[in-house]
């Protein structure tokens, strides 16, 4: 128990999924069962379990990358729902970061992107920063996304193996 400002008690009850799925699920319930007044969640997967696991309890959520494409908010503006937080990125920025890429450094000609894209709703705002890399700006085109490496047979060969930065 924490005592709060005014003297009154405040209680916290913490978790610690380690961006397990089951973990978080099974932690999500036994936070909603203890009925509190609001349950702070970090990342999309806690703010997903929870999501799931209550409609009525106020979740508000920190480093979630898109809120909006994964579901959790009607918008960001105006979340509705019982959900609201922050989200650290604007993704649909990713072309942006790529141009102030090509000013810094202009003999770049291969950029890669690490992300999980079964927990990546921003997947589509990646593949729109693409066209930045289109031959048409003399760039070579990039190469389709993989979920494995060496999955993708059109990759150059030893390309899975390179580390670009």
């Amino acid at each position: 128990m924490v005592v709060g400002q005014f003297g009154s008690l405040v209680r916290i009850d913490y978790r610690v999924a380690l961006g397990k799925v089951d973990n978080a699920r099974k932690y999500a319930a036994e936070l909603v069962a203890l009925a509190p007044d609001v349950i702070l969640a970090s990342g999309s997967v806690s703010t997903g379990a929870l999501f799931e696991a209550t409609s009525t309890v106020l979740i508000v959520f920190a480093h979630v990358p898109d809120p909006v494409g994964a579901g959790f908010v009607e918008s960001l503006t105006r979340p509705g729902g019982n959900v609201t937080g922050f989200s650290p990125f604007e993704y649909a920025l990713s072309g942006k970061w790529l141009e102030l890429l090509r000013e810094m450094v202009p003999h770049v000609n291969r950029v890669a992107f690490l992300f999980n894209p079964a927990t990546a709703p921003y997947f589509e705002y990646l593949s729109l920063s693409e066209t930045l890399l289109s031959p048409s700006q003399g760039r070579p085109s990039p190469h389709p996304f993989m979920t494995e490496l060496n999955s993708n047979p059109s990759l150059p060969r030893g390309l899975s193996r390179q580390i670009v930065v």
